[in-house]
């Protein structure tokens, strides 16, 4: 007789249709009903004006410079994007989404499990079930729409017992968002605050380095 177990963080509709479509009388075992990260977690924020979310980027990817930092935002294009704006500013950074074709994911993945790769930029494609070990530093550039993702998310950092922190970008758009995922991990997150004047030394080449990143992109759909 086969006997199929399935594990998983949160209990998603897809899991569900997957053990109904599969399993005959499954028994569900709940450990826990809270959601918890791991007490070697640690959980920041920053929160900030949207116009300066890019500048907030940068200055953590270079206070964070020589770290592993797995990046979590919304879209393909935004990840490609970021990608692009980082690697123009000297950073060893690539993207990993749901559009690439398996080879090359792998290879991407190989590179960052290895140290060869420091800055990986991804959809929650990167947050399900794939094993990076040792990742320092996630960065929620955009937060997750569903407060339980952000639970597969941290879960990349602050494995087998080491450390990890997170730091999780926050904008006027987001503090309802921000409140609802403290609301499920139950926990407050610690705001960092780093000087206005800092960052802003930056903006001028950010904004520059963004501009061409966008011609770029456009550049290369004429083409």
């Amino acid at each position: 007789n086969k006997q199929s177990l399935f594990f998983s963080a949160t209990m998603s509709l897809n899991l569900e249709n997957l053990q109904k479509n599969n399993m005959k009388n499954p028994v569900k075992i709940q450990i826990n009903r809270k959601y918890k990260v791991v007490k070697t977690l640690q959980q920041n924020y920053i929160f900030i004006p949207q116009k300066l979310k890019d500048c907030y980027f940068i200055y953590l990817c270079n206070e964070f410079n020589g770290s592993s930092i797995l990046v979590f935002v919304d879209t393909q294009k935004c990840a490609e994007k970021k990608t692009l704006l980082a690697k123009f500013l000297g950073f060893n950074a690539e993207y990993l989404h749901g559009g690439m074709n398996q080879n090359k994911r792998l290879e991407i993945l190989q590179k960052f499990r290895f140290g060869k790769i420091k800055i990986l930029i991804a959809t929650d494609l990167a947050s399900r079930g794939l094993d990076i070990p040792n990742v320092d530093l996630v960065l929620n550039y955009d937060l997750p729409h569903l407060a339980k993702e952000y639970l597969h998310r941290v879960g990349r950092t602050a494995r087998a017992g080491k450390s990890g922190r997170t730091i999780n970008i926050v904008t006027q758009y987001d503090i309802h968002l921000c409140q609802k995922i403290e609301t499920l991990v139950q926990q407050k997150f610690i705001l960092l605050n780093f000087k206005l004047a800092h960052v802003l030394i930056l903006e001028q080449t950010v904004d520059k380095m963004k501009q061409k990143v966008n011609f770029l992109i456009s550049s290369f759909k004429k083409n």
